[in-house]
């Protein structure tokens, strides 16, 4: 879980850096808070919370790291390419 938190944090500081590139918002329920990377690290920690609250499973919670190293990978392609 830890690693999943870790990634999501990264998730906040790439998407942000790619956004003071010119970059957009890819995911359409974050745009609305893709102003500010403190409004997009509240909304993503207060929904990683909740998920932890819930016990899940841990192919769940490894599939979601799976994803988010491939979120945090494309961003850093953005901000390269």
């Amino acid at each position: 879980m830890l690693l999943l938190w870790i990634l999501n944090g990264l998730d906040v500081l790439t998407t942000t850096m790619v956004l003071d590139r010119g970059g957009s918002e890819a995911n359409p329920l974050m745009q609305p808070f893709a102003d500010s990377w403190i409004q997009l690290a509240a909304i993503k920690y207060l929904v990683l919370g909740l998920y932890s609250s819930l016990r899940p499973p841990r192919w769940v919670t490894g599939t979601l790291c799976v994803w988010y190293t491939l979120v945090v990978g494309w961003n850093f392609f953005q901000m390269v390419g």
